[in-house]
């Protein structure tokens, strides 16, 4: 889709294509927000955390 007017198009037609993405999705979700047993929000906060509680150099 190039052009806002493909869109209803393309929204129309995306369940249909969903299957040709589904394994890549699925993959890439496991690669951002899968890491072991911690959950994802835990280890969101504590990013947060870390980023503003680390020192300056």
């Amino acid at each position: 889709m190039t052009h806002l007017a493909d869109l209803p198009n393309a929204l129309a037609q995306a369940h249909d294509r969903h299957a040709r993405y589904e394994a890549a999705q699925r993959r890439l979700f496991e690669e951002t927000f899968d890491h072991g047993d911690q959950p994802d929000e835990e280890r969101a906060a504590q990013a947060i955390v870390a980023h503003f509680t680390k020192k300056s150099p």
